[in-house]
């Protein structure tokens, strides 16, 4: 009997609304001219994700429901012209640990197939997989999440949410407090030797990806970085996942993708890199995505997708730019270490 894959819990932030675009990559660098406008503003980006292609930005951005005119209002002002497709009455639902097991991710996947419930948008951070959906989905998503996955003492999502009652509050109280001048970070970790997968789901039929996923499971591969975002194909939007596995000897990725997904999954064909890092302020502070994709910029360490997701950012990218892009985050923000997952940890 195999046993269901066993979770710490879940996280949920409610009374968020979301905002997605695609926009042509030909007016520059929209990512951080988006993030600098919203910066200034002093709006917090509690998540983010930004990916790109051969021609488009994909963007997709959440903020607290009060901060969403704003929102709207900044970018008819600063960028007319831009579709924005916006979805208020969102929550963020987190689930960790996920141990960076594909088997967990291809559970959750499952568990959306079953519902019928497509996230607007998800990501992964290096101790959860995050999700947005909307709020009158969410008790039948959370009630669905047990059995299929297994928290500990918790049988029941009643008996989760009774051992959470008044920690939000104090948590709040906390991050509120802390606003340090010099943004630190607890550690910057790369992961070197990776493989970039794109996926195209117009369907949004994850039941494609649940097999596949738990398929990596068994063979014990690594899933450093997950992510979902808008892109435009043949004039209309989709949904494109980005996910990156560690290299293995013998497991042939593209054979295995092609068979689960046949014509909507393309291997990248140049060897990337995954970083990650989390902060105490990550998530409860405006301008951090703002100040590293300036950072990124300005040292040509051009990423290929980044995701701002509970307190933590992660991101891809060509593997020889891992040096600029250490010198990049270094520059704004403090880091004590830099670790290396191929090789011994060295001091930054």
């Amino acid at each position: 009997m195999t046993l269901p894959p066993r979770l710490g819990g879940f996280k949920i932030l409610k009374g968020v609304d979301l905002f997605s675009m695609v926009v042509p990559k030909a007016g520059g660098f929209f990512p951080e001219k988006l993030c600098r406008r919203v910066a200034e503003e002093g709006i917090n980006i509690p998540y983010l994700t930004c990916v790109h292609d051969d021609a488009n930005w994909g963007l997709a951005l959440m903020v607290d429901a009060g901060e969403a005119e704003g929102i709207s209002e900044l970018v008819r002002y600063y960028f007319a012209g831009i579709r924005v497709a916006a979805r208020p009455k969102q929550t963020i639902l987190s689930v960790f640990p996920h141990r960076q097991a594909p088997e967990i991710a291809g559970t959750l996947f499952g568990v959306l197939n079953r519902q019928k419930l497509t996230p607007a948008t998800f990501a992964s951070s290096p101790s959860a997989i995050s999700l947005a959906l909307r709020e009158d989905f969410l008790d039948r998503f959370t009630e669905a999440l047990f059995g299929p996955f297994s928290f500990g003492p918790y049988r029941t999502p009643s008996d989760w949410k009774l051992a959470q009652e008044g920690k939000e509050q104090l948590f709040k109280e906390v991050v509120a407090s802390y606003h340090e001048k010099r943004p630190k970070v607890y550690c910057l970790e790369w992961h070197d030797d990776q493989t970039l997968v794109r996926v195209k789901l117009k369907d949004a039929n994850f039941g494609r990806l649940e097999s596949l996923f738990e398929a990596w499971g068994r063979l014990n591969v690594t899933l450093t970085f997950l992510l979902s975002s808008p892109i435009r194909t043949g004039g209309d939007e989709t949904t494109e996942i980005l996910f990156c596995l560690r290299a293995h000897p013998g497991i042939q990725f593209e054979e295995m993708v092609s068979n689960a997904v046949p014509d909507l999954a393309r291997l990248h064909s140049e060897p990337v890199a995954v970083f990650s890092m989390n902060g105490p302020h990550f998530g409860d502070r405006h301008g951090i995505a703002s100040a590293l994709l300036r950072s990124l910029e300005q040292a040509q360490a051009h990423f290929l997708g980044l995701a701002c997701s509970v307190a933590s950012i992660t991101g891809v990218l060509p593997v020889d730019r891992m040096g600029a892009a250490t010198e990049a985050i270094q520059h704004c923000f403090d880091v004590p270490t830099v670790v290396r997952k191929s090789s011994p940890i060295v001091d930054a």
